[in-house]
């Protein structure tokens, strides 16, 4: 899964997870069903998704002490991403009004706050580049995935932006209407 401070993590054959420490010593981390697993940007924190398809919570890890925080029960997390070394966001993803949340890590796991949600649909993957998370967002229908970005902190406003603003000055920007965004294509072969 990835480098931490104290070594590799690899997923066990049992979905777990094992820390694999220079030398070879093995740290076997005792995680049950987990299938979302991200690393801080510092490397020095592991989290993860544990549960069920309709709920779970989500598990910090303090690699070099082993110190675990976990979430009461979340409805439907789905994926998880790090913005920095003590801000996680997740999406909560329900037919009707799928959300997102921001954690804040420290000695505690503070209590998520909702930054941004969607009418109707679901968020599937979530990724951080630059300045920007990354959701993806799919509607009910399934005729196609449309990628949205939200932008951590407000840029000089350009004339062709319409950004629709959400809590603590993010904002959404459509990937056709902004040069940094990428445009894809949807699997029906249009392009959005």
């Amino acid at each position: 899964r990835g480098t931490t401070v104290s070594g590799e993590l690899v997923r066990s054959v049992n979905r777990g997870l094992t820390l694999v420490k220079p030398g070879g010593e093995l740290e076997v981390w005792p995680v049950d069903s987990i299938d979302i697993v991200r690393i801080s940007p510092d490397r020095k924190r592991v989290a993860y998704i544990e549960g069920g398809r309709f709920t779970g919570t989500i598990s910090v890890r303090e690699v070099a002490t082993g110190r675990v925080l976990t979430t009461p029960p979340l409805d439907e997390p789905m994926s998880l991403a790090w913005l920095g070394p003590t801000t996680l966001v997740y999406a909560s993803s329900t037919l009707v009004a799928p959300k997102l949340f921001r954690i804040e890590v420290g000695t505690t796991l503070r209590t998520p706050e909702q930054f941004f949600d969607e009418p109707t649909g679901w968020f599937s993957d979530l990724g951080v580049g630059g300045n920007n998370l990354f959701v993806v967002s799919m509607t009910p229908t399934f005729t196609a995935a449309r990628a949205t970005g939200v932008r951590m902190s407000p840029p000089p406003p350009r004339p062709d932006d319409e950004p629709r603003p959400t809590a603590d000055g993010w904002e959404v920007v459509e990937p056709a209407r902004d040069p940094i965004l990428p445009r894809f294509t949807t699997a029906q072969g249009r392009d959005e």
